[in-house]
């Protein structure tokens, strides 16, 4: 089993992740906050280290920076900027300026002209989406002066103003997830006319020895976009520009900010400061707080999740918050409603009630509390029985639950989770609803019978499905070979995913009779297991066999894998790479995240690193090798 450090840096990963390829999950302030935990665990885990996302395999060719772009501390209020400030060495002049809420990029020129810009990705290794950003708001041939150095790397944000955002993105969500998709967009990508490059750092291999402010002011003087900016002598003033930014700044400008950066001004100064926690000593974001305002509460509905677990959604009188209007917000479950009504005095919450609704991290809708109650009228109530199904629900620690077998909200999200976990594309969540309300599918294995004419007749929101079906069933029947722990993995067994279920493969249990005739404790027994995942493996396999022989008839289970790394164990650190990942598992071995007892190969992004993970494996003789050395053992690079 994961260390409880694993599985926190787990979570964080795959929250950065999904914020940093634009569809977030997880609120600014409770990622602040477990990431604090995790700093508390292990101040030197390597998810520190790490910065932005992987860059996602969709066609774009994947480039190593040459200069890594890193990620900066945060400060949350007054507190956290005094801390920095008194930890800063050098003189005490700050430049201030706009934290820009867009898609990192980082702008190659050479002999004067833009010849390549990169994502941010992992900070490592990001995408050249350079035919896409030529059509940008962005000097293609600044002419930057000699003395400056023809050759270097300009970094900066991608953004979408706001105004840009009215009148050429209608109906779109906001200006950070427009400039996310349409930065990457592969067909048609004449709308990155309405994007712009907002520049905020230029690079060289002679180092800067420039001020932040002359620098700032060399970029514009050659065409640049630059971020608004003033200098700062102490902590004061600083503080002071910040309360102008909440009051009326940041509202007038033409794009999206998330806070300010603050920063040493001298740049020799700034470099010499070091790291603090992977992250430049010498600067600071200070965020915004969150976004909240004042709405009347209209409702209380009850959600049926892909788990059986039933949420309750607030719903209430439109807001305006972070450039977007919020009508509905999750709170969660029923200690939470009670936690939000007891800040307000009471035990409940009631229809007309004044309660605070923030976007936290300028994303997410979220109730934060209870303002003024209404005095009567009767309280919201949890239902008893599943809205879905009727089935009687069941309280389980802190959330209703429904166990209901034919629940359709639980049909749906069985196909969700497979089509995702499964790898099939072009199978949305709206069009498997859709599905099962109509009775087309009653299950997994349903699917594998639908064909083009009834798929394509199919009327969804007064639309037929026409053309796409055609690409969503080709995609769904080139999934039809499955090794045995994605097959098992993607059912849904409470605590078992992929990975344990290969972890279950690796320990000799690597066949579906195997798996049926497994005890509780024949499984406990194994390392990494234990009775609670063993009674919900035997369990949640049991109770699934009907669904898996239905299954069964479409999907065919693949071969045991008997490639060079069969039953090896292998660890990438300082870099993150999704084909080799696939490569390593499709050769027999298996990907961990952390450096333990028993690990076949470490690879390293530097063979001469001599990181806390390197010297791990190397005390306890795990072999450490190269990239390169990794792709030779695989038989070569895809």
């Amino acid at each position: 089993m994961a260390s409880a450090t694993e599985r926190l840096a787990a979570v964080l990963t795959t929250a950065r992740d999904a914020y940093y390829n634009g569809h977030p999950h997880m609120t600014d302030e409770k990622f602040d906050r477990l990431e604090g935990q995790l700093r508390l665990l292990d101040s030197n885990h390597t998810f520190f280290s790490q910065v932005g996302a992987p860059a996602p395999v969709n066609g774009w060719a994947k480039v190593k920076h040459v200069i890594p772009m890193g990620s900066q501390q945060k400060a949350q209020g007054k507190e956290d900027m005094a801390s920095w400030h008194q930890g800063v060495v050098g003189s005490n002049q700050m430049i201030v300026m706009d934290k820009l809420d867009g898609i990192s990029i980082s702008l190659r020129y050479e002999g004067g002209r833009l010849v390549q810009a990169v994502t941010r990705g992992d900070g490592v290794e990001g995408e050249d989406i350079t035919r896409n950003v030529k059509l940008m708001q962005v000097p293609l041939n600044p002419q930057i002066e000699t003395s400056y150095i023809p050759d270097c790397w300009v970094r900066g944000e991608i953004v979408c103003r706001r105004s840009d955002f009215d009148a050429h993105f209608p109906g779109e969500s906001n200006p950070r997830n427009t400039a996310s998709g349409t930065s990457k967009r592969q067909s048609d990508p004449s709308k990155c006319k309405h994007l712009t490059v907002i520049a905020f750092e230029c690079l060289n291999d002679a180092g800067n020895h420039m001020t932040k402010g002359e620098e700032l002011v060399r970029l514009e003087q050659h065409g640049f976009t630059v971020p608004q900016y003033q200098g700062a002598d102490d902590l004061d003033e600083v503080f002071d520009i910040y309360d102008e930014y909440l009051v009326s700044i940041r509202d007038s400008l033409d794009y999206e900010t998330d806070g300010l950066i603050v920063r040493i001004d001298n740049n020799d100064e700034w470099t010499a400061a070091g790291e603090k926690n992977h992250r430049p000593a010498g600067s600071i974001a200070y965020k915004y707080p969150h976004d909240a305002k004042e709405t009347t509460l209209n409702a209380i509905k009850w959600q049926v999740g892909k788990s059986g677990r039933i949420t309750p959604v607030a719903e209430f009188d439109s807001v305006s918050l972070a450039g977007a209007n919020v009508q509905r917000a999750s709170l969660h479950n029923i200690s939470n409603i009670e936690s939000v009504a007891s800040e307000g005095g009471h035990t409940g919450l009631r229809k007309g009630d004044l309660i605070m609704v923030s976007r936290r991290n300028d994303v997410i809708p979220y109730v934060e509390g209870l303002v003024t109650p209404k005095t009567s009228g009767a309280l919201f109530v949890p239902p008893t029985e599943c809205p879905c199904c009727m089935t009687a629900l069941v309280m389980e620690g802190e959330y209703l639950v429904c166990n209901g077998t034919d629940c359709s909200a639980q049909v749906a999200g069985a196909i969700k989770r497979w089509v995702k976990k499964v790898g099939i594309l072009q199978w949305g969540d709206t069009i498997i609803d859709h599905l099962v309300a109509e009775g087309l599918v009653d299950s997994i294995a349903d699917i594998y019978e639908l064909d083009d004419d009834m798929l394509s007749g199919s009327v969804m929101n007064g639309r037929k499905v026409g053309g796409m079906a055609t690409p969503m069933l080709q995609n769904l029947h080139a999934k039809k070979e499955l090794p045995i722990h994605v097959l098992v993995g993607s059912m849904g067994i409470d605590l078992w995913g992929r990975s344990m279920v290969k972890k279950l493969v690796d320990q000799g249990i690597d066949t579906l009779d195997a798996m049926r005739d497994a005890t509780v404790d024949e499984i406990a027994a194994l390392p990494q297991m234990g009775t609670t995942k063993a009674e919900a493996f035997v369990s949640g396999l049991k109770a699934r066999e009907k669904a898996l022989c239905d299954i069964l008839l479409y999907i065919t289970i693949k071969p045991p894998c008997t490639g060079p790394l069969k039953g090896m164990t292998v660890c990438m650190t300082g870099f993150r790479n999704a084909d080799m990942h696939n490569a390593i598992e499709e050769s027999g071995g298996t990907v961990k995240s952390s450096v333990s007892k028993g690990l076949s190969y470490l690879v390293l992004r530097d063979i001469n690193s001599t990181s806390s993970k390197a010297k791990k494996a190397k005390s306890q003789g795990t072999q450490c090798i190269g990239i390169d050395h990794m792709w030779g053992l695989l038989g070569g690079q895809p």
